[in-house]
């Protein structure tokens, strides 16, 4: 069995263009347009890393509210590093631009050691049951 820093080779089988789009929770696979993902990836000092997740825990409900809005996650590092990365999913890039423009995002949102990623949502997969 490979080990976790074994490189697998390219299958292009793994990516079939029968498998593209989304497969929904009830397993069905939708096609059309697909979410956005945002990344902002924050450098984080050790002793600043409670602060960060407090200024989180402070803002909860913030973005929830805004149209569009599909999914948050706050990660932090586990491994040593410390930059943290905050994934948001939109519905697509107009929901993410009313976001950036909103009040409520010019509020909570003066971070100078941060880089925005940017990503389409090519394929998704939830658990079936």
């Amino acid at each position: 069995m490979p080990g976790p820093s074994s490189k697998r080779p390219f299958s292009p089988a793994l990516f079939s263009p029968a498998l593209s789009g989304a497969v929904g929770r009830d397993g069905d696979l939708r096609s059309g347009p697909m979410s956005v993902v945002k990344i902002n990836a924050i450098d984080v000092p050790p002793e600043r890393a409670e602060e960060m997740a407090s200024r989180f825990a402070a803002r909860a409900g913030q973005v929830e509210r805004m149209d569009g809005f599909e999914e948050f996650q706050l990660l932090r590092p586990a491994d040593g590093r410390t930059t943290w990365l905050v994934y948001t999913r939109w519905r697509d890039e107009a929901a993410f631009e009313a976001w950036v423009n909103s009040s409520s995002f010019t509020q909570g949102h003066a971070q100078p050691h941060s880089q925005l990623w940017s990503f389409e949502l090519a394929q998704t997969a939830a658990p079936t049951s």
